[in-house]
């Protein structure tokens, strides 16, 4: 059974802009990297799948020493979420919807080793693949809303990329890091918001530097969100929004 971690208090978020890049096919190139044969990693990140397309990728790695391999996509749209770190595809039970935010969350620990993918909607944070998987190595580039071959762009909205390294968040840890305003930004490496509202580069906010860029020059439409209620608990941000 899929274990749930809730809270009875629901987030809201002030989303300052938003990018729309479904004409020009935009992706956002993280210019950071990790090999996950040897890291222990946590990535979260918001969205909304808008329309089915071929294989939405939400995120994966290019190839670099090894493979690149799909860490979050939907084989279809409704349908359930699927990581490849390993090369072989494993699928969670939930089924995601359209035009519904969510949290989505991926760890791995290479040491035990076990990979981890998790949801976030009304209020609670749920475990939906727990498997014993020691990923490929690889040290190619991360890429968000697109695949490892760039084929198989996510049609939707995105939002708020943070990834760490050194801890693989369980449920629960997700949970208290979007609920609490004090939370432990230990082990983050980059963090991305989405709030520039123009030009080819999305800052980090981490205080890394690493910051993130487009292939090309999207299309900031300057939408704003107020109050947006999502999956995870407890925080109120400004922060971006991006349409993809």
């Amino acid at each position: 059974m899929p274990r749930t971690t809730a809270s009875n208090r629901i987030i809201t978020r002030n989303q300052s802009y938003s990018l729309f890049t479904t004409v020009n096919t935009s992706y956002l190139k993280t210019n950071y990297a990790i090999n996950p044969s040897n890291t222990i990693f946590s990535i979260g990140i918001w969205v909304l799948l808008r329309a089915s397309v071929n294989l939405p990728t939400l995120l994966a790695q290019l190839s670099g020493s090894g493979t690149g391999r799909a860490y979050l996509y939907w084989p279809t749209v409704p349908g359930v979420i699927t990581t490849v770190l390993d090369g072989t595809a494993i699928a969670g039970t939930k089924k995601f919807t359209q035009n519904k935010w969510y949290f989505i969350g991926i760890s791995s620990n290479f040491n035990i080793p076990n990979v981890s993918v998790y949801y976030g909607e009304n209020g609670a944070i749920t475990q939906d693949i727990n498997a014993p998987v020691a990923p490929s190595s690889n040290d190619g580039n991360l890429i968000i809303l697109n695949n490892r071959i760039l084929s198989n762009k996510l049609d939707g909205f995105t939002t708020e990329y943070r990834i760490f390294t050194g801890v693989a968040f369980s449920a629960a840890e997700w949970l208290s890091y979007y609920r609490d305003n004090s939370f432990s930004r230990t082990g983050l490496q980059q963090e991305l918001l989405f709030s520039e509202g123009t030009g080819t580069t999305v800052a980090d906010t981490s205080g890394n530097g690493m910051n993130a860029t487009f292939n090309n020059t999207p299309q900031w439409s300057g939408v704003t969100f107020s109050k947006l209620k999502t999956a995870a608990v407890g925080r109120t941000n400004a922060v971006g929004r991006v349409t993809v």
